[in-house]
């Protein structure tokens, strides 16, 4: 009886992949390389002769080594700051610019236009989150771009509203005006039908001749 329930289990098992006990342990240890990798780009200490500026756009938005060198370039006055490392996180750029350039940098960066959006940018500080900083400030964005459209769109209901409103009282008058009643018109005689014929004139002494024959 044993051997055959033995027998059962090893046929049931006897395809299975072998279990690596090393593979728990990998994964582990990429787990923890993802996690010093992100640490290490979000570290808030720059360089020696760098300060280490934070602005609050990153690649989650298309924002890369390349746009934000554009953008600085094109806001700054005078020459182009010295560059060092930068880091991409999905919600904010840290990099690191020469300590005699990073308060020019910061404020050129800050309202800068990225496609529409506007920026913002700080020296960065060491106790912030950042990650969420930008989650609260893109939620009030979003409120901030769901009103305007909403309220366009009310304003130019009411008024199609009132439009309307106006028009169905115009109708609503007309309808409610009586018909005039046209009074019947009366046909004027003729004025040469009521004259009597006029007698024929005639000269001299006609009338003086005629009632002579007669008598």
């Amino acid at each position: 009886m044993f051997s055959l329930e033995f027998n059962r289990l090893l046929s049931y098992y006897q395809d299975m992949p072998d279990i690596d006990l090393n593979e728990t342990g990998s994964r582990k240890k990429d787990k923890e390389t993802r996690q010093r990798e992100k640490k290490d780009k979000d570290r808030r200490i720059a360089e020696g002769g760098y300060e280490r500026v934070m602005v609050d756009i990153g690649k989650a938005e298309g924002f890369f080594p390349g746009n934000l060198m554009e953008t600085i370039n094109k806001n700054i006055d005078g020459d182009k700051p010295d560059i060092g490392r930068i880091d991409l996180l999905p919600g904010y750029t840290l990099f690191d610019v020469r300590k005699a350039d990073a308060q020019n940098v910061v404020a050129a960066l800050k309202n800068a236009d990225f496609f529409g959006r506007r920026l913002y940018a700080e020296i960065a500080d060491p106790d912030k989150d950042y990650a969420a900083m930008r989650k609260r400030r893109s939620k009030r964005g979003d409120r901030k771009d769901d009103d305007r459209p909403q309220k366009r769109r009310d304003r130019r209901e009411d008024a199609h509203e009132d439009r309307r409103r106006r028009r169905d009282d115009a109708f609503a008058a007309v309808a409610s005006r009586k018909p005039r009643k046209e009074k019947p018109r009366k046909e004027k005689p003729s004025k040469k039908a009521d004259k009597a014929p006029k007698k024929p004139k005639y000269n001299g002494n006609y009338d003086i001749f005629i009632n002579k024959k007669k008598k």
